[in-house]
């Protein structure tokens, strides 16, 4: 898979994202809204291929952690607004 999209208002009762070692991922697009319920973590790690993420307005409202790390390739980050409104941490570095 090369590209991960979630569509609008999707997936809104996942309380955690974890895509780890997805070694063709390129790119990830989370479209307005997207999993805006959730309550723990974003986390993209180990995703040797991955140069860009789009985050669309009120996605991940309710999300407290970020962690992006150990994306080589990684060139784009896009964050909509009213994005992470309660976040309590943001790791992000390269290894």
């Amino acid at each position: 898979m090369k590209q991960l999209t979630i569509g609008f208002n999707a997936l809104n009762s996942i309380s955690k994202l974890e895509l780890n070692g997805l070694g063709a991922l390129e790119s990830v697009v989370v479209m307005r809204g997207g999993l805006k319920e959730g309550t723990d973590r974003l986390r993209v790690v180990n995703c040797a291929n991955l140069s860009s993420i789009d985050i669309g307005e009120l996605a991940f409202t309710k999300y407290k952690h970020l962690e992006l790390t150990n994306l080589p390739m990684l060139q784009r980050i896009s964050i909509g607004s009213s994005v992470f409104q309660i976040i309590q941490s943001i790791l992000m570095e390269s290894k």
